[in-house]
């Protein structure tokens, strides 16, 4: 007596695994492609370079009594770092970045941001009066890139980048402040320099300790508030851009299954759209 038994076997091909988020790190991005990331880089780097170096080398020390400066020379330093490590993945795709070299940069980028919010609200709400002093069109335009171009630069590398903002990284920016205080005070006390901006006579802990010491209060919870302002752009642009990676990798996935749909031709002893493939075998008993 023979009986035919049907044997269920389902078909791999038929639903495509579904794909990972692609990984984040400091040379990666959710929203171009790498060589863009790695060219937008490049630019900048050369740019904040090249304005560097145009002012520092005739400033000389009077050119680091500023926190303009000093923030300027801190994205350059970033900025070298972010583009050798995104030109060394552009060239070979599948290296990584080392763990610490990681974190150096991204430490980088989440001050150079906060700073870049920092120094474009101090000066356009405190400092905007320079203008009136710029003689020269050079003048003018080194107020406008330092205070405005600084803060466009550092935009397109948060909305580019997939570098993630801890919270925690208030306390560096803290510490900053408190050492970039500490570096007037010595200029000022020990080098005989000038105040780098109008409103640090307030600050003169010799002749005003008390209303010093609330002026630096005073400044730390402005910085604390922006910085919290900063890091809610940063967690704003996560989601954004986590939602557009989670709706691309979907119409991929979908774009899969139809092309593999319209490959298959299934005949009636098919399973539904290929899913589950009959076959047969005969048993004797």
């Amino acid at each position: 007596m023979a009986s035919t038994v049907i044997v269920l076997q389902s078909d791999p091909q038929a639903s495509p695994a579904a794909q990972p988020p692609p990984r984040l790190s400091v040379t990666s991005s959710r929203l171009v492609h790498q060589h863009t990331l790695t060219t937008l880089r490049l630019v900048s780097t050369v740019h904040v370079l090249a304005f560097t170096l145009y002012y520092a080398i005739p400033d000389g020390a009077e050119y680091y009594r500023y926190m303009t400066n000093l923030s300027w020379a801190g994205m350059a330093l970033y900025l070298i770092i972010a583009s050798g490590l995104s030109l060394v993945a552009t060239i070979s795709p599948h290296s990584q970045p080392s763990a610490w070299l990681s974190a150096v940069c991204s430490t980088l980028f989440s001050l150079s941001y906060a700073l870049s919010w920092i120094v474009s609200i101090i000066f356009w709400t405190l400092l905007v009066n320079l203008f009136d002093k710029a003689s020269t069109s050079d003048a003018a335009f080194r107020l406008v890139n330092c205070h405005a171009l600084n803060f466009v630069i550092m935009q397109v590398e948060l909305w580019t980048n997939s570098i993630r903002v801890p919270f925690a990284h208030i306390g560096l920016l803290l510490a900053v402040l408190v050492a970039y205080t500490g570096w007037v005070y010595l200029l000022r006390y020990a080098g005989g320099v000038g105040w780098p901006y109008g409103f640090f006579v307030f600050l003169d802990i010799k002749e005003r300790p008390l209303v010093a010491v609330g002026g630096i209060v005073v400044f730390v919870i402005i910085f604390s508030a922006v910085f919290t302002f900063a890091w809610l752009e940063a967690r704003f642009r996560d989601r954004v851009l986590d939602a557009l990676v989670a709706k691309r990798l979907k119409r991929e996935a979908q774009a899969i299954m139809a092309k593999d749909k319209t490959q298959q031709a299934p005949s009636a002893q098919d399973g539904p759209s290929g899913v589950v493939r009959s076959s047969s075998m005969t048993v004797n008993e």
